[in-house]
């Protein structure tokens, strides 16, 4: 693969001598198979070197988000310093994409758990508070994005009032 991608010997060199280059040709190929362009793959292929020394890969537990935004960072700021990139967060954001990329692709992308959404703990106290009495209209599911003045309209349509002593809102 690397043959295919790189002319020049010292390139092709550096992508055979770079950590898990069998790693590396696999979702290379896989990509190609996609339907990505040589000049993409070359790009990609420079990419997943910074990935493959930046992390850690020598076990073989997952890496979780963290791990791959701390790297980017740390990434980011070397290309800043030594005037590579003008750009931290395109550094960043290429770097965390490509590594989410291949780390899946390789089974090593550890998902993080999903964090519930804003004003979930209210849409389950809601729900408690009304003992499933209101019907469909009070049930809500504790992942359901609540807009402006939606807890507002659940609260008093549940009949309880959510405020304390002290806040601002109908009593």
């Amino acid at each position: 693969m690397f043959e295919e991608l790189f002319d020049g010997p010292i390139a092709r060199e550096r992508q055979r001598e770079s950590p898990h280059p069998e790693e590396r040709r696999r979702f290379l190929r896989h990509l190609q198979a996609l339907g990505y362009q040589h000049s993409s793959l070359r790009a990609i292929a420079c990419e997943l070197i910074v990935i493959a020394t930046r992390l850690d890969l020598s076990g073989s537990d997952p890496l979780d988000a963290a791990v791959v935004e701390a790297a980017a960072r740390r990434w980011a700021t070397h290309q800043l310093r030594g005037r590579h990139s003008t750009d931290a967060a395109l550094s960043r954001r290429n770097f965390r994409y490509w590594a989410h990329q291949w780390l899946g692709f390789m089974g090593r992308w550890a998902d993080a758990p999903v964090a519930p959404l804003p004003f979930s703990h209210v849409a389950r106290r809601l729900h408690r508070l009304d003992g499933g009495r209101a019907g469909a209209r009070a049930r809500i599911d504790p992942f359901t994005r609540l807009e402006d003045g939606d807890i507002s309209r659940l609260v008093w349509a549940a009949g309880k009032s959510y405020c304390r002593r002290g806040d601002s809102g109908r009593r």
